[in-house]
């Protein structure tokens, strides 16, 4: 898979994440919802697949501080910065593919999780098909897969595509205006402003590599669903988070 390092990415820089991703309300709401699971399932090990900075991980430890945690991610950068943010022995960062780590290792652990991770694994099709196998052989019964994701219309149209990110970018705007909005400052409101203006920016470029699949290889959630469910898992939950198509698949083996 591709090293991310020098390509432009909230999960390179902590000032740029929790500027404008980490304030989202979409981003939020996925990891409150892998947050509640995780505290419900409260397991021994948890493996978090494509981890980024962290920020995850260090509230998945926040709330289940018995666990050993596991975080992986294929960029050196991230990984290198969310170790300078935590010093506990029952939380490790490694730098690691993802998908080979999965295909390499003996077993997965009671829980592992995907926030936002799904979608970076590459077309062909075929190689989700192949991780979600490799998941599921490596799994002992009764153990989970959380997959929190961005999912694309059903219909796959490209027009839809366009249109549902136009709307996740008014949301993006939203969102972090009014998180970023400390006081009525003029100064205050025109940054919170910019904020809102450069996440939007930003979600539409990401519908456009949606929509190309450029780096972002996003399925449907019935496709997901019905592909887990082929390789023997159950759906224990397949809900939304909200009205742009984020959703959280909870499968077990």
């Amino acid at each position: 898979m591709t090293d991310y390092d020098e390509t432009p990415s909230f999960y390179n820089n902590d000032e740029m994440f929790e500027k404008y991703l980490g304030k989202t309300s979409y981003y939020l709401a996925l990891q409150d919802s892998v947050l509640k699971i995780t505290k419900m399932i409260n397991p021994d090990n948890i493996l978090e697949l494509w981890s980024g900075l962290g920020q995850t991980t260090i509230k998945i430890f926040e709330n289940n501080k018995n666990s050993n945690i596991l975080a992986i991610d294929n960029r050196k950068k991230p990984i290198e910065k969310s170790r300078q943010k935590i010093d506990e022995e029952n939380v490790k960062f490694v730098c690691n593919d993802m998908v080979k780590y999965i295909q390499k290792i003996h077993s997965l652990p009671k829980l592992t999780i995907m926030l936002y991770s799904f979608h970076h694994i590459p077309d062909p099709v075929e190689i989700k098909v192949s991780f979600l196998e490799n998941c599921y052989k490596k799994m002992n019964k009764g153990d989970y897969l959380c997959i929190a994701e961005a999912f694309i219309p059903e219909d796959e149209l490209k027009l839809n595509i366009t249109s549902l990110w136009e709307k996740r970018g008014l949301e993006g705007y939203a969102s972090t205006f009014w998180n970023s909005l400390g006081s009525l400052e003029k100064e205050d409101i025109n940054n919170s402003k910019e904020v809102g203006n450069f996440t939007r920016e930003h979600e539409i470029e990401a519908g456009n590599n949606v929509k190309d699949r450029n780096n972002e290889y996003l399925v449907t959630e019935n496709w997901l669903v019905n592909t887990s469910e082929n390789i023997g898992f159950d759906v224990i939950i397949s809900e939304p988070c909200n009205a742009f198509n984020d959703k959280v698949i909870l499968l077990q083996k």
